[in-house]
């Protein structure tokens, strides 16, 4: 709100670099003109030599070498420039190359400094192993003390296996049935005054 707006500042290799690439543009529009006139002399002394006027015709061609000299002249001219234009461009990119390595350089280094160096960095990594051994230490101390206390592992581990088919089973919807008895079913008892009346009663039968 009523601030300037901001405008990027215009180097000397700015200005520099611009007055090359005028410089080039003025060579162009030269050499278009050179081939232009250069075709119109030799245009212009063919005709002329059709004419049977040769004095006029070796003009023509005459003014045709000088342009054709200026446009030599005008090609060097022009590589020099644009081999000076690719120079003065690359040198700019690597100038900016080097500021972003330099800031580059100068980030990594704050992080380095908030890591604390490759001393705090040992320093952890053998904290974290302490760590991890006293976790294996309480690990191993109550493996003993649940040993100490008469659970057997060995049953622990079978119940879980059974656990885990239990829920597998349910979860495909088949449903463990108990097992048929390998023995005989045991005979049921009968009282003795039970006997004694089927046997009377077969008796009777027979009678």
């Amino acid at each position: 709100m009523g601030g300037k707006s901001s405008k990027k500042k215009i180097s000397s290799h700015d200005r520099a670099l611009l007055d090359l690439k005028v410089q080039r543009d003025k060579l162009t529009q030269y050499q278009r003109r050179c081939e232009k006139v250069m075709a119109r002399e030799t245009e212009l002394a063919k005709q002329l030599a059709a004419a049977g006027n040769k004095r006029a015709a070796l003009i023509c061609l005459k003014k045709r070498k000088l342009q054709q000299t200026m446009l030599t002249k005008a090609e060097a001219s022009m590589s020099n420039l644009t081999t000076m234009i690719d120079s003065v461009e690359f040198a700019q990119i690597e100038v900016e190359v080097f500021a972003s390595l330099k800031s580059g350089n100068v980030a990594l280094g704050e992080l380095h400094d908030q890591i604390g160096g490759i001393d705090a960095v040992e320093d952890l990594l053998l904290d974290t192993q302490e760590a991890i051994d006293r976790q294996n230490e309480i690990e191993e101390a109550l493996g003993q003390s649940m040993a100490a206390e008469g659970i057997d592992e060995a049953e622990i581990e079978a119940e879980l296996e059974a656990l885990e088919e239990s829920v597998a089973a349910e979860a495909s919807g088949v449903v463990d049935m108990p097992d048929a008895p390998q023995h005989d079913l045991p005979t049921p008892a009968v009282p003795a005054q039970t006997k004694a009346k089927a046997t009377k009663q077969r008796e009777a039968v027979l009678a």
